[in-house]
């Protein structure tokens, strides 16, 4: 049961299936996943770990591919530093999480509910990133102390609007390998229980994190004020957050004064021509027309306030 509190945010994997808006557990979208995987560029021992799990996993599952719109930079930070929602949560008291980090891209995970695992993100771009879950649940729903193994690959994609808007998509593939005696029976009761359960989180998952990009956009103060309250991560990625997130917000105002400045622009190219009337002017015997040129229009409003 390694990492099933975590299906909801962790990372994502955009090769589309049938239907990308359902779940799938088919073997052509394991192949896909698998084949998306970038192996040649992880350290031998990493990908042999790797390849071991998702090649005969206990259950695969891949998650509904979700779309938000964010900003780029900040979806990628989250993904990396995911104790930085988890905080957030804990400060909203909605979880019972606990994430520390241990190193660089390492970090402990105990969902307050019996599973503990060390995670590792093994691999990462923008596009992609790999993270290798190794644990145990130990709870209620198993009658004796269950270890296993999880690899979570995210693929994400990203657009952009006219108006500068990031959208944001991503689909989670899960592997979970359970180790021991009975594995087999233990991980159908597993995919029974959390399937759907995890469908959920990773959708409400990404939907916080479009939330917190829209808000350091438009409501800065409480932004602020929310990462002065984060007091459960260390003060680097705090502190690193808070630039990002006001990164975000300058953004945000310098699409807005670019948005203007087109809108502007716009209203001055379709004002009417001039308008050229004739008017006759007696010149003796003859009759000659000169063009008169409007000097009336007015001048159009630069900007919005």
């Amino acid at each position: 049961m390694i990492g099933i509190h975590l299906l909801g945010q962790a990372v994502p994997n955009a090769a589309l299936s049938a239907d990308p808006t359902r779940a799938s557990t088919s073997l052509e979208s394991r192949r896909e996943a698998i084949a998306s995987i970038p192996f040649d560029k992880m350290k031998r021992d990493i990908a042999a770990t790797v390849r071991g799990v998702v090649t005969k996993p206990s259950i695969y599952r891949r998650l509904p591919i979700s779309m938000i719109d964010c900003d780029r930079e900040l979806f990628i930070y989250l993904i990396r530093y995911p104790e930085v929602v988890v905080n957030m949560w804990q400060l909203m008291d909605i979880t019972k999480l606990q994430l520390r980090r241990t190193d660089d891209y390492t970090f402990h995970a105990d969902d307050g509910a019996g599973t503990k695992a060390q995670v590792d993100l093994v691999y990462g771009t923008s596009d992609i990133h790999v993270l290798y879950a190794e644990g145990f649940y130990e709870g209620p729903l198993m009658k004796r102390k269950t270890k296993g193994r999880c690899v979570l690959v995210l693929t994400s994609g990203y657009s952009n609007l006219n108006d500068g808007t990031t959208y944001v998509s991503s689909q989670l593939d899960v592997f979970v390998r359970v180790d021991g005696i009975g594995a087999e029976l233990v991980a159908k009761t597993l995919q029974s229980l959390v399937g759907k359960t995890a469908d959920f989180n990773f959708s409400e998952t990404n939907r916080f994190i479009s939330e917190v990009s829209r808000a350091a956009e438009t409501k800065w103060n409480g932004v602020e004020r929310l990462v002065g309250r984060l007091n459960n991560i260390e003060s680097d990625v705090r502190d690193e957050f808070g630039e990002i997130a006001s990164t975000v917000r300058q953004r945000k105002g310098n699409r807005t004064e670019l948005s203007a400045a087109r809108l502007s622009e716009s209203r001055r190219r379709s004002l009417p021509k001039p308008v050229q009337r004739l008017e006759p002017v007696k010149q003796s015997r003859a009759v000659s027309t000169s063009p008169i040129t409007s000097n009336t229009l007015q001048t159009p409003a630069q900007g919005f306030d």
